[in-house]
Formats: C-alpha cells, structure tokens, sequence
C-alpha cells in the first residue's frame, strides 16, 4: 500500500510539474507574438491644425528601441517639420509595454510652429519608465495604450487610451 501511495504522490508530482512549464511556455509565447506584432510604424488619426495635420505616432524597432515623433504635416501628407520627438528603449511583459524614454526633444515656441528634426531642443530629464497596458485588434492592424494616471512631474498624456493604426 505504502509503495502504491508513494507512485500516486510521484505522478501527481510531476504532473503539477509539467503543467506549470507548459503555462510559462505559453506566457512566453504570447509575449514574443506581442513583441512582433508591435514591430514598425504606429500613428494616430492626423489631427487638424490651423491650415495642417499634427501626426503623432510611435516607430518600434527589432532592437527594442522606439522614436516617438510629432510632425507637422500639409494636406498633401508631405512632413513640413517637428514638433516633439521621444528615444528609448521598450519591453513587453504579457500585455504590458514599458517604454524608459532616453531623449526627450521638443521645438521653440518662440520660432514657429515646428522645426526641422536636428533643430529640437532637448527638454530636460526624460529617463523615467512608462508602463502602460497595450491591447492589439483582432487583425493586429491597430494597437490600444491604456495608460495609468500621471504622476507629479511625469511626462504623460491627459487622455486615458490612444489607438495607433499600423502604416
């Protein structure tokens, strides 16, 4: 009998094993089909300005960086200049994107509307990780951020969710 309990202990043992690595190799899994799916070109709708669009949108790239940029754009879709720009390194934990910003480039308001790209200024600190919750459309043509509320003196967004379209 004691010989029959000890087998039943050793199969539920390794059966409560193999169990969890298969649900660590499923995270894995869904966390490097988010990973590429988020690769490339991310952009809002354009927005209206004065005569212009503003066109923002985040660029991530296989090396786990990311340039976040704001463009002035004409009717014709053409880039007049910039107005902000964003470099850093991101991560992707399950649905969990953490974006730590590196560089943070903003342009004169006293010169105009917008500057050519060399011409931003940087905009003081900018090392501060963002995490926000990320969720990919069926088709994986558009992409959510659910972002959390701001903290004192964080760079962040006063809206809760922006949907970016893959271009």
């Amino acid at each position: 009998m004691k010989k029959y309990s000890c087998l039943l202990y050793g199969l539920l043992f390794f059966a409560f094993v193999s169990c969890k690595k298969e649900d660590f190799h499923v995270e894995e899994i869904s966390s490097n089909s988010i990973n590429n799916s988020l690769l490339g070109n991310w952009y809002l709708e354009d927005v209206p300005f004065d005569t212009l669009k503003l066109k923002r949108g985040y660029t991530f790239k296989q090396d786990n960086g990311f340039e976040y940029l704001e463009m002035v754009i004409n009717s014709s879709g053409d880039v007049l200049g910039f107005r902000h720009r964003l470099l850093g390194k991101y991560e992707v934990k399950g649905d969990k994107l953490t974006m730590f910003y590196s560089h943070h480039y903003i342009y004169d308001f006293n010169k105009g509307e917008y500057e050519d790209i060399e011409n931003l200024k940087p905009a003081g600190e900018a090392n501060l990780p963002k995490t926000v919750t990320s969720d990919f459309s069926q088709d994986k043509n558009t992409l959510t951020l659910y972002f959390p509320p701001c903290g004192p003196n964080e760079f962040c967004t006063d809206v809760n969710f922006m949907t970016y379209y893959k271009e």
